[in-house]
């Protein structure tokens, strides 16, 4: 409230994360302040141990009322007051933004992290909030991570309306970065779904990606046994878990033991419940080599070793070889690169990306390296396939070389000890897709296959495709 009164025309972003649901199921000290908006609802005071007007009472104590007088276990109780809790904080930012007049121009998202939890005494099945699907949190099964999405925008996205389009959590980058009109950040996954809340055509597909392991979780290695879930998902080994989105089918598969473990293939658009695996029909068996060879290209070995917990992030298939294109996969017409050819695609914003061919001569494990000239604003980014390759962006000082080691930049100890594990490739082409900012011209790339030397990639491995 206080920037939007000192500059009512500066536009602003707020990032609200309540923790309520969660496995803790912690109620509040009492109930939601009468009114809502600018003169009720939660209020800021700003005296010491008392910085709103709901920092009193005793903590973890307060049921709603009308979930109190219920023939409930406690635990659904205290769930209950939970979502109940967040709506109202709901209702009262609403109403704020209508007491400043600016609701018509906000747009609200208000989405969750994952399935319901069983956690902290809570039974999912008592609500049966994981509704039709099949999991619940860690879970790879619909139940496990499809969301809502509720997004209020007055004027732009007619009230009642939905889409069946799927997304992940990296879109709402890149879709508020569009809303912003910013460019969003090169490393971001995410493609904007503005098309898809303003009901426009030309939606471009989501990368829609996901892994986890429950081999280290403390008591949630397998899925519950629910009677409504299928007899094979029933006390199922989570495991190594993977799921991975072609157009409307979903791939997914548990407990892997080797990148050969096939995956079971389900329509999710006919099939949400995930009843009929198509793994061994003509379109499942055509699924399952699309997406066998489509997880090896979009993921990257996390190779970050910390000094006092050890490499983690292991999975069964890191030694895989990325497979390179196939015949059918390859552009009409390729040729080697030269100034011509690589100019790219200049976009609104001023920031360039071009997509080239890379010749990997033999099969084997590469490292890869990039250095920007030495530039104020120069960055850039290189995906391989559709996985993340190197970052010159993020705190990026131009001029200075990175690597393709995952570990490089991040906070959790000294990058220097990640050894730079290489990427295992498979002879034959690649694409590259170079995004660059501040420089004209591609930056400067080498590679270094292991037990060979650090060299600069040759004009004559790096090729652009030609009408």
């Amino acid at each position: 409230m206080d920037t939007h009164r000192q500059n009512p025309r500066k536009p602003f972003f707020l990032a609200l994360t309540h923790t309520a649901p969660h496995s803790q199921l912690q109620i509040p000290t009492g109930p939601y302040p009468e009114g809502r908006g600018v003169k009720g609802g939660v209020q800021w005071v700003g005296k010491p141990h008392k910085l709103i007007n709901t920092a009193e009472g005793k903590i973890n104590s307060y049921i709603y009322p009308r979930y109190a007088e219920k023939k409930w276990p406690i635990a659904q109780k205290r769930y209950a007051t939970m979502i109940a809790r967040l709506s109202d904080s709901f209702e009262d930012l609403i109403q704020t933004l209508k007491d400043l007049n600016i609701d018509k121009n906000t747009v609200i998202i208000m989405t969750s992290d994952n399935g319901p939890h069983d956690e902290g005494g809570q039974n999912p099945q008592f609500f049966r909030n994981y509704g039709p699907f099949d999991g619940i949190k860690q879970d790879a099964w619909e139940g496990g991570f499809r969301v809502p999405a509720i997004v209020r925008w007055p004027g732009r996205i007619p009230a009642g309306s939905s889409s069946d389009h799927p997304s992940q959590f990296h879109d709402w980058m890149a879709t508020l970065a569009a809303i912003g009109g910013v460019r969003a950040p090169f490393r971001s996954d995410g493609v904007s779904l503005l098309p898809t809340l303003l009901n426009q055509e030309n939606q471009p597909d989501s990368r829609l990606y996901m892994e986890y392991s429950a081999k280290k979780s403390r008591s949630k290695t397998t899925t519950p046994a629910y009677q409504d879930f299928h007899p094979s998902r029933r006390n199922a080994v989570r495991g190594e878990e993977q799921m991975v989105y072609i157009g409307k089918y979903k791939g997914v598969r548990t407990n892997i033991q080797s990148h050969a473990d096939l995956f079971e293939i389900y329509d999710t658009v006919r099939d949400p419940a995930e009843r009929h695996d198509l793994k061994d029909t003509p379109e499942g068996k055509k699924m399952q080599s699309l997406m066998h060879g489509k997880v090896l290209r979009m993921r990257r070995i996390y190779d970050y070793t910390h000094p006092a917990r050890g490499t983690f992030a292991q999975r069964p298939y890191d030694t895989e070889l990325v497979p390179a294109l196939r015949k059918e996969e390859m552009p009409g017409n390729l040729l080697p690169l030269e100034e011509s050819s690589s100019q790219g695609v200049r976009r609104k914003d001023g920031s360039m990306k071009r997509v080239l061919y890379l010749n990997i001569p033999e099969t084997g494990n590469y490292v890869f390296f990039l250095k920007t000239p030495v530039k104020k604003g120069a960055k850039a980014f290189v995906r391989l396939h559709d996985a993340h390759l190197l970052d010159a962006e993020y705190g990026y000082n131009p001029g200075t070389e990175v690597s393709s080691s995952m570990g490089e930049g991040t906070t959790e100890g000294d990058a220097g000890q990640t050894g730079r594990k290489p990427i295992p490739l498979e002879k034959g082409w690649h694409p590259l897709m170079v995004e660059t900012e501040g420089f004209s011209g591609l930056p400067t790339l080498f590679w270094q296959k292991e037990g060979g030397k650090k060299e600069a990639i040759p004009n004559s491995a790096l090729h652009a495709a030609v009408p």
